[in-house]
């Protein structure tokens, strides 16, 4: 059986943490600044859960303890060892997959790009075949016409 993970907006996180939204966002950023993952939903908007609380709990107890943000937000960072899932319990990729799967996905599409301008290449030299042909038949069209004009002119 697969298990629900529960995810609080920012509001939410900020009455469950008793600081204010600002702070909540400000934590949140310097937390990802540090490499800790909170996930996010289609509108890209942070969806936190209890684990998140719990760091900015921590980044809250540490800061009046006299501690740096910076130091405390590294440290939680580093420490976030249990991997999280998104909400429809698919596990974050670790950062070496990300890349892996970034990779993939620019490299296919440099090949598309490449394909495209070859395309468009072939487009050119098609269009530039025409052009010829057409101003070939506009010769041959004058030069059919002169040679009727000189029959006429001839009777």
């Amino acid at each position: 059986m697969t298990e629900h993970i529960a995810t609080y907006s920012v509001k939410q996180a900020s009455q469950a943490v008793g600081i204010s939204v600002g702070t909540v966002r400000r934590y949140a950023g310097l937390l990802e600044l540090h490499g800790y993952w909170i996930n996010r939903d289609e509108q890209n908007a942070r969806l936190f859960c209890d684990a998140d609380l719990n760091a900015m709990k921590l980044l809250r107890k540490n800061t009046e303890a006299g501690r740096t943000l910076q130091l405390i937000a590294r440290d939680i960072a580093v420490a976030q060892k249990e991997p999280k899932v998104f909400q429809d319990n698919r596990q974050v990729p670790s950062d070496k997959q990300a890349i892996r799967k970034l990779e993939s996905i620019v490299s296919t599409l440099v090949e598309k790009v490449d394909e495209l301008l070859n395309v468009q290449e072939d487009t050119r030299q098609d269009i530039n075949v025409a052009l010829l042909k057409i101003e070939k038949l506009k010769a041959e069209k004058e030069e059919l016409f002169a040679e009727k004009l000189e029959w006429f002119q001839k009777r």
